[in-house]
């Protein structure tokens, strides 16, 4: 293993070991290792390099990529840290939202969302347009589309298009 995320399999008789190949799960590099007989595991790879190359001496659970780019496992990049200390960089760093799109739990693009008001016909009754019919257009519920609408609900939205 190196310290900029290159893992090698164990040496076998006269050869070095070959570079593994890696996967990704979700942005994270990961590789594939044996953990004994016939048990294969996939590790991700920034945490094996964190295992070997950083010191935790306040032995903190989860490693954060300083530069938020997920498969960037160099050692200089990585840092252990809580929980709460991963959230906060996320969110100090723009990776996360509370609002829009970068929040997690976010179901509809800011796209969808402007398509939603422009679609909407004030006034109008089981015809297009109406709330009824975005609710089935766009499979959400009739108070997110009444949220949408009122401006109660992404109305960052409605803040930068008056800027």
């Amino acid at each position: 293993m190196s310290n900029t995320g290159e893992i090698r399999s164990l040496p076998r008789n006269t050869t070095r070991g070959k570079i593994l190949r890696q996967g990704n799960v979700s942005g994270y590099r990961v590789f594939g290792h044996n953990c004994g007989y016939r048990k294969n595991k996939q590790m991700r790879v920034h945490r094996a390099v964190a295992r070997v190359f950083l010191p935790n001496p306040e032995n903190k659970p989860q490693i954060n990529h300083k530069n938020g780019i997920k498969d960037d496992n160099r050692v200089e990049n990585l840092e252990w840290a809580t929980c709460s200390e991963n959230h906060l960089h996320a969110y100090a760093s723009g990776l996360k939202s509370m609002v829009g799109e970068k929040h997690n739990q976010v179901k509809l693009t800011d796209e969808i969302v402007n398509s939603i008001r422009a679609e909407y016909i004030p006034g109008t009754t089981w015809k297009p347009g109406n709330i009824y019919e975005l609710t089935k257009k766009y499979g959400i519920a009739r108070s997110t589309v009444s949220g949408i609408i009122s401006g109660h609900r992404w109305k960052h939205l409605l803040q930068e298009s008056a800027n």
